[in-house]
């Protein structure tokens, strides 16, 4: 990036906008530390930052970390994120969990928005209903 004729390299600095400077912040740390020491406060936007900049171990912690905080009211959007990212054993516990929990789960808005939103999910997870 810096030795190209990017943008980057003119002006010797690069911009991310999508990112909240304390989720950046810890990134750094990790990458230069090897650790994160607030992975438990930032585990949902550290996976997707560590997804994004390919951050292996980071993204296994987070995920890790992601899949002791399900409750019903975050599970609907964990399930999502963990189709949209690829993140199997979220998906896996998270399904586990709104089969579980699964009446309080659909009472959930984000659950109703689902529903049309995200339909494969919804039968995802109705099958592992099923095979319970």
């Amino acid at each position: 990036m810096f030795k190209s004729e990017m943008e980057e390299c003119k002006q010797n600095q690069v911009t991310i906008e999508d990112v909240d400077f304390e989720v950046l912040q810890e990134m750094v740390n990790y990458i230069y530390r090897g650790k994160s020491h607030r992975i438990g406060n930032l585990c949902k936007d550290l996976l997707i930052i560590a997804d994004k900049y390919d951050l292996g171990r980071l993204r296994a912690m987070s995920e890790k970390a992601v899949c002791s905080s399900l409750t019903t009211d975050n599970v609907v959007e964990l399930l999502i994120l963990a189709e949209m990212h690829c993140l199997k054993n979220l998906k896996e516990k998270a399904i586990r969990f709104v089969s579980k929990h699964m009446k309080d789960v659909i009472c959930t808005t984000t659950w109703q928005i689902m529903i049309p939103t995200h339909p494969h999910i919804v039968n995802e997870v109705l099958e592992a209903l099923v095979e319970k």
